[in-house]
């Protein structure tokens, strides 16, 4: 029985890795027959990703039946009773999440509870604070209801609805806006002067446009009426913009967004390929943080990794980018970003923006244009292909600085020396130093890998561009060849999650992983900006695999330079063959140390620092 298990498990377990979902659920219920309990938890994760969530909460009852916890039981159970709008089984389930897994499924219920009436709303929070202690994000929820209505519902549960009439509270005072505008008359007072950002937002016709077809479908008796109002309201909104005679439309200026800015830093970092822009802020709002604690840092960012930002004491924003969302246009994402843009200024009043991305959105350099009396800057790391496309004129200016970020070759940025906007160089950025890595054996110990082995770390990306299977298979596979040595796969946090069947394999899911290099011996990694240079900040053997099929990044130019020196072997063509050939390679201890030993002709230098104190002031 025990055979048949392991069996099926481990046919279950390469189904999973090659998204054939629907084989790998099968082959682990299976498993499980058989006596292998891994193969319930494989087939489990299957069915989320098939979102069969019903499903997948069969069979984490199935596994609590049998006294089981699967593999981040509590939180993917919780994850599919939220798909599934069981949001107060969800909040139960939440109880028991272990704090260490970081996650946080609060905002999800909070937004889930957004979809129902109010009074609905109301029982499902009450009945989550008859389970544990409600927080603020959720209680809020209650807010349109007294403390006395709330307490009386809570203590009588009666199924007769309460008159909605005595329940609402007196109309609450609007919170006092913080944006102005710069064409208000000069005597007035600063509260006179000040004005909510979102009354810039509310001229649009978007979102004028937009009113007038949610007050629809919320009154469907106004629906024959509603070219109407379209016409109505466009031919108003045509007239007010319209220039008077004898006026010079070009003339007419902006609105210009002003404040007194606090001791706020606010970091825009995009979601690319990787990990790339995150992690270059996270490096600078850590140093940043280090040298004056009372600031305020603020990131507003499309990553899903927010987690983090809690390490450092930062506030934390966002905004899913567009392909996330179905069938949304440009336009519509750029509109909504600048509302959540706007909201963001007018809370934090930010001193300084960052933005680091490849490509500034429109959503955001049409609120810069309108910002007064903040420095921005754009961190755009140098590397770039040759094949990229161009910015579309105005982008950049928009910038009071350019912040360069070297790599190791020197590429110009396309537009940036016939820009007005200063340009300020600087070393590479990295989030990890010498002063702040685990000592050796840390990472040893933690995954229970012997002090004498020869310890390889691979990590090949998020794989959003190209296909790594393979690549990954070849290399375990090599390495796994060699009895002396171990693998710790450096499972990206914005990846999919993998499974790997072998007693010498360890997987690594952390941020930040380079803070665990001192146990490495060699290492198989991409050719990203931010992995070739930590390789290379802590001297690292390396294979490097570059991708080259990035539009934006050159990382063959980037590794070669480090292949020319000795320091790294540069794979191109990745076969099995040549793959299994630079492992045998790179296993030869003096073949490692003489690598070692070419890092020494590389110059290295942390810039995080140096553009922490440049924001600072």
């Amino acid at each position: 029985m025990g055979r048949l298990g392991r069996y099926f498990r481990r046919r279950s377990s390469k189904k999973y890795n090659s998204k054939n979902w629907r084989s790998a659920s099968f082959n682990g219920r299976i498993a499980w027959i058989f006596g292998d309990s891994k193969g319930l938890d494989i087939s489990a994760r299957s069915k989320i990703r098939m979102e069969k969530h019903k499903d997948a909460l069969d069979t984490y009852a199935i596994a609590e039946s049998h006294g089981l916890r699967l593999r981040d039981h509590f939180v993917n159970k919780c994850r599919c009773q939220i798909s599934l709008d069981r949001l107060v089984d969800a909040f139960e389930t939440a109880q028991m999440i272990d704090p260490l897994q970081q996650y946080d499924p609060l905002p999800s219920i909070s937004k889930s509870l957004r979809g129902y009436k109010q009074a609905e709303r109301r029982d499902i929070v009450l009945d989550m604070m008859a389970i544990a202690e409600v927080p603020d994000e959720i209680t809020i929820h209650l807010s349109q209801w007294s403390k006395e209505a709330v307490a009386r519902r809570h203590a009588k549960r009666s199924l007769v609805e309460v008159d909605s009439s005595e329940e609402i509270d007196t109309e609450v005072a609007p919170l006092e806006p913080n944006l102005d505008i710069d064409d208000t008359e000069a005597g007035s007072t600063p509260q006179e002067k000040s004005i909510n950002s979102s009354a810039i937002m509310k001229q649009s016709a978007e979102y004028v446009l937009g009113s007038i077809l949610v007050d629809a479908y919320r009154k469907p008796s106004r629906i024959p009426s509603l070219p109407f109002r379209i016409l109505r309201e466009g031919l108003r909104l045509r007239s007010e913009r319209m220039p008077s005679e004898g006026s010079d439309a070009s003339e007419s200026p902006q609105p210009i967004i002003k404040y007194k800015p606090s001791n706020s830093i606010l970091f825009f970092p995009t979601n690319g390929v990787g990990f790339g822009h995150f992690a270059r802020c996270y490096a600078i709002a850590e140093r940043i943080r280090r040298e004056d604690p009372d600031v305020e840092l603020v990131f507003l960012t499309t990553m899903p990794t927010l987690h983090y930002l809690s390490d450092i004491g930062a506030l934390a924003y966002h905004l899913p980018g567009r392909y996330r969302y179905a069938d949304m246009s440009p336009a519509e994402w750029n509109s909504m970003f600048s509302d959540l843009f706007l909201s963001v200024l007018e809370q934090h009043r930010p001193k300084a923006f960052l933005f680091d991305g490849a490509y500034p959105y429109k959503g955001m350099t049409e609120v810069l244009k309108q910002l007064d009396g903040v420095s921005r800057y754009w961190l755009r790391r140098a590397g770039e292909n040759t094949s990229a496309k161009p910015l579309p004129e105005g982008r950049m200016s928009v910038f009071d600085f350019v912040v360069r970020p070297g790599d190791s070759v020197h590429v110009e940025a396309m537009n940036e020396v016939d820009s007005l906007t200063k340009l300020v160089r600087c070393d590479p950025i990295l989030l990890s130093d010498q002063h702040n890595i685990y000592p050796r054996g840390s990472l040893r110990k933690r995954l229970g890998i012997p002090e004498e082995a020869v310890l390889a770390y691979v990590q090949l990306g998020a794989g959003k561009i190209n296909e790594i299977s393979d690549e990954l298979s070849n290399s375990l596979d090599a390495i796994a060849s060699h009895p002396s040595a171990y693998v710790v796969y450096g499972e990206s946090v914005i990846g999919e999650r993998r499974v790997f069947d072998h007693p010498r394999i360890r997987t690594l899911r952390d941020f930040p992983n380079s803070r665990y290099f001192a146990d490495v011996d060699f290492a198989i990694l991409a050719g990203g900006y931010n992995s070739y240079h930590e390789a290379v900040q802590f001297s690292i053997p390396t294979i490097m695999f570059p991708n080259l099929k990035t539009k934006r990044d050159d990382q063959s130019a980037r590794v070669q330079a480090a292949g020319d020196l000795g320091c790294m072997i540069v794979l191109k063509d990745r076969t099995k063959k040549s793959i299994t050939a630079a492992v045998d390679r790179i296993m030869d201890q003096q073949v490692r140390n003489d690598m070692r030993s070419a890092f020494e002709k590389m110059e290295v230098r942390n810039g995080a620092q140096s553009v922490a104190d440049l924001i600072r002031g």
